[in-house]
């Protein structure tokens, strides 16, 4: 495999006497959303306690009411009982395509070795099946783009299907060989899983989870027993790890999977490209030392001319500690050390 830093020039090729104007449709397979736990009725921002004091009717009530709203009525139902929770929640309830989780998740590290107590969200996670009951995103996106909703996108898959195999899995791999999927710098990460033509399928992996993105390249139709299946899924699993995912991606996931990777660029022809929170964290922090220099330069530059201050003299009498508002979310995702390195001591 190539592992040079310059990928070469790739231009889709035509398969199987198809169209470059005939784009493939691209689905939302899986997402998850976090919410303010307000939302439902419950105002908690200021409540340490790691569960609600209401019944499970009410809670249960709460949800399906505002499931209804964003998804549209008789399209989920969400069970009466409410359960043990997951993903780090304390409680949660299940409906038929997902799961709601809540409660006991508003203790989050402050960025300089404590916590503090925020709002109480849920988590709204959306599986493949749900995802296919759902009668219009673009309905669900209006409802949550609202500017009173505080919604965050925590993971999403975006899927193409080929049913006849025109781009399979061996396919695949070459364009990785040729370094298609290379972008800026390296390569990436690349693992594949050989069935040994058993008909159990084979699978590609390009990307690393842990950094919030990875593609898998699948036979889909033999993965579910269909050992003769043609059936090959193209799927990008995105993470908020270190980016932030646009509400966008619920009606033009199409853009996004083809942004993902220079080799996707046939799936659409208009790309979205995710910027990751370290260039967010780069370009804004320069951004408020800039503004640092055009307020207060000038003040340093007479202290230690006229005064003859040293600048540990003048950095203590203007230090203060703690994180900028609008460094706040990258203090949350523990990106400042990891991105700043020793600039980042001075929060």
């Amino acid at each position: 495999m190539k592992t040079g830093s310059q990928a070469p020039e790739f231009t889709p090729s035509v398969i199987r006497g198809e169209s470059t104007s005939d784009l493939p449709p691209v689905i939302v397979d899986t997402v998850s959303f976090s919410f303010p736990l307000s939302l439902i009725g419950h105002d908690r921002s200021n409540d340490d306690s790691p569960r609600w004091t209401a019944s499970d009717a009410e809670i249960v009530e709460a949800f399906q009411s505002f499931m209804d709203d964003v998804f549209g009525r008789n399209v989920f139902t969400v069970d009466e009982k409410v359960r043990g929770g997951r993903n780090f929640f304390d409680a949660g309830c299940t409906f038929d395509g997902g799961f709601i989780a809540f409660g006991g998740n508003n203790r989050v590290p402050d960025g300089y070795g404590g916590h503090r107590i925020v709002e109480q969200r849920f988590q709204l996670y959306v599986d493949g099946d749900g995802c296919c009951r759902v009668p219009d995103w673009s309905r669900v996106h209006k409802k949550i783009s609202q500017a009173s909703i505080d919604c965050r996108i925590t993971r999403a898959d975006l899927a193409y299907d080929d049913h006849a195999g025109s781009r399979d899995v061996a396919h695949a791999i070459q364009l990785y060989k040729d370094g298609a999927f290379t972008g800026r710098g390296r390569p990436p990460k690349a693992s594949y899983v050989d069935d040994f033509d058993s008909g159990k399928g084979k699978t590609l992996y390009i990307g690393n989870r842990a950094n919030g993105k990875i593609l898998r390249v699948y036979e889909k139709g033999r993965q579910l027993g269909d050992v003769a299946s043609e059936w090959v899924r193209w799927e990008l699993e995105l993470h908020n790890r270190d980016r932030e995912i646009p509400l966008d991606v619920l009606v033009s996931p199409q853009e996004f999977l083809a942004g993902s990777y220079p080799a996707m660029s046939w799936v659409s022809d208009i790309i979205q490209k995710i910027s990751t929170g370290r260039e967010k964290l780069k370009i804004t922090y320069k951004k408020l030392v800039a503004s640092a220099r055009i307020q207060y330069g000038k003040l340093l530059h007479f202290g230690a001319l006229q005064l003859g201050k040293s600048k540990e003299e003048m950095f203590h009498e203007i230090y203060k500690p703690g994180v900028p508002e609008r460094l706040r979310w990258a203090a949350d995702n523990h990106l400042l050390q990891r991105e700043l390195g020793e600039e980042a001591c001075f929060f």
